[in-house]
């Protein structure tokens, strides 16, 4: 059954269509928001990649499947992650209108039309034994449908006229329906005018008979050459011939509700990186006390580490994982009527003998911290808006005196956080300040009405 996005319907404040767009580049391989930012067709910062990425992992859009074989040394969880029924939902969404039952009946009366001429065309170079549908158009349940999928079972037929001399024959008995095309788009265009006319409805989608035949599902037999064409409707639980096994535990795709909000926020988690990722800048972030290297305990010795609230940064030699420089970077979220306050606190817990963390090593962990600073921006700004209410968010990124004094990465940091356009929709730029160590950085305003609203829907709550 074909999911559906309807017109209007929003993730992060982002159109459901940006989510289906980067669940399917992320099937593709691009599991890192530094990655997903690439993908021009997004048109998403770094920071709003992350905030989608560990949304969908929150709300069950991914799920863990263990290797058959013991992952290569290096690996992360990242490589274990595929797609769950509900991310699989909506990457597989259509974005079409839907199909009212009786248009799809009409636009399948069409077909089995056509067919039916065509099979009793001895000129024809098409012969259609059996049409099947299946997908939603066969659940009686539904009034209408995302698609009429359609599958053909035909063959060519090779007579001595038409083989080898494609072109010809058809301009010869079907002149004018088909262009000058190779030979193989020529079958296939030719087909398409015979079958469907003039030109295919978009609410049709075809398929070969060896697709269905991949599939395990329910289907509908509904033309029979050997019948005489039209047949009355015959339901089958599986195609007859199908090689697929029946699914262990089949769960049909239900599109999830994109609006859900949790009973508390936690911040962003570390683990939203893939290793891969910041593997040339030399950066590492540890998001738990058993991802530490062995020599690093010692200076995380009593920390707990979850990822959210706390997780370690290190900037390593390149090449090996002897530390440079460590960090501990800590968040916390306080939630009051009018004021929700955000803070991140960087301190330096190590640095190398040599002091020798200069150039784009800092740049490269400033951008991650700015990263993870946008993405907690945004997911608060959504929170704000799924609430109801409108306090002012404050968010504040704060550095030890020995942090702040390494060239770069306080600027880089900020390089991210003073553009707020490349990760906030529109209709979340108001009532956000943020500043860095106390001093503001830029601030989005609220209204007097605003605040007005903001001072009753709290009352009310």
């Amino acid at each position: 059954m074909t999911t559906q996005i309807v017109q209007g319907d929003t993730f992060l404040g982002y159109p459901a269509t940006t989510l289906k767009s980067l669940l399917t580049s992320w099937s593709r391989g691009k599991h890192d928001p530094i990655w997903l930012a690439s993908v021009r067709s997004l048109n998403l910062s770094v920071g709003a990649c992350a905030a989608f990425l560990d949304e969908c992992h929150q709300r069950g859009f991914f799920e863990i499947r263990q290797p058959a074989e013991r992952p290569a040394e290096g690996s992360g969880t990242d490589d274990w992650l595929v797609l769950s029924v509900r991310g699989l939902a909506i990457m597989t969404a259509s974005t079409r209108k839907r199909v009212p039952k009786a248009r799809a009946e009409r636009l399948l009366s069409s077909i089995i039309t056509n067919a039916t001429a065509l099979s009793s065309d001895p000129r024809a170079p098409v012969f259609v034994r059996k049409i099947w549908v299946f997908g939603s158009y066969i659940d009686e349940s539904k009034g209408d449908l995302g698609l009429l999928d359609v599958a053909f079972d035909y063959h060519w037929r090779m007579s001595p006229e038409f083989y080898g001399n494609v072109h010809s024959y058809l301009d010869e008995t079907y002149p004018g329906t088909v262009p000058n095309l190779p030979e193989p788009p020529v079958h296939e265009h030719w087909l398409e005018k015979a079958i469907f006319g003039g030109r295919r409805s978009p609410s049709v989608s075809t398929n070969r008979i060896a697709e269905l035949l991949t599939l395990y599902c329910p289907c509908r037999l509904v033309f029979d050459s050997e019948r005489g064409g039209e047949i009355t409707p015959e339901d089958y639980t599986h195609h007859p011939d199908t090689t697929a096994l029946p699914p262990a535990n089949f769960q049909s795709l239900v599109m999830p509700e994109l609006n859900d909000i949790s009973e508390t926020f936690e911040p962003t988690t570390a683990s939203v990186f893939v290793r891969d990722a910041l593997r040339y800048p030399a950066v590492y972030l540890y998001a738990s006390q058993d991802d530490l290297p062995h020599g690093l305990l010692p200076y995380f010795d009593g920390i707990k580490l979850d990822g959210r609230r706390s997780f370690a940064a290190c900037i390593v030699a390149r090449g090996t994982l002897r530390p440079r420089a460590c960090f501990l970077v800590d968040r916390s979220v306080e939630c009051e009527e009018l004021l929700w306050r955000y803070t991140m606190r960087i301190r330096l817990v190590q640095l190398g003998r040599r002091n020798a963390v200069e150039g784009w090593y800092p740049k490269a962990l400033g951008s991650v911290f700015g990263t993870l600073f946008n993405a907690d921006m945004l997911r608060l700004a959504d929170r704000r808006s799924k609430l109801s209410v409108t306090p002012t968010i404050e968010l504040e990124s704060s550095f030890c005196e020995r942090s702040a004094r390494i060239d770069y990465l306080v600027s880089s940091m900020q390089t991210h956080t003073d553009d707020p356009d490349l990760s906030l929709p529109d209709q979340y730029k108001f009532a956000i300040r943020v500043l860095c160590d106390g001093v503001q950085e830029w601030e989005y305003t609220a209204s007097e009405e605003s605040e007005e609203d903001n001072n009753e829907s709290w009352l009310a709550r």
